[in-house]
């Protein structure tokens, strides 16, 4: 075992990161009811978001996420 000194820690990286370029009033369609509910938690941690759940078929599903703040 060694021991590493100032070895930056890395950032972690989220499929979701392209939706933190969302300006207010930008909207997110998902078509997946577990990226949806992910993308609704990731995102509630950077900015106010107003979702809604547009077709809860599972085979068709459909969510929509707004950034409100």
């Amino acid at each position: 075992m060694k021991i590493i000194k100032n070895k930056p820690i890395p950032k972690t990286r989220s499929k979701f990161n392209e939706l933190l370029s969302m300006k207010v009033g930008d909207c997110a369609e998902i078509n997946s009811r577990q990226d949806f509910e992910s993308a609704m938690n990731f995102l509630r941690k950077h900015f106010k978001i107003k979702t809604k759940q547009a077709n809860k078929d599972f085979n068709n599903y459909v969510g929509l996420i707004w950034r409100v703040g």
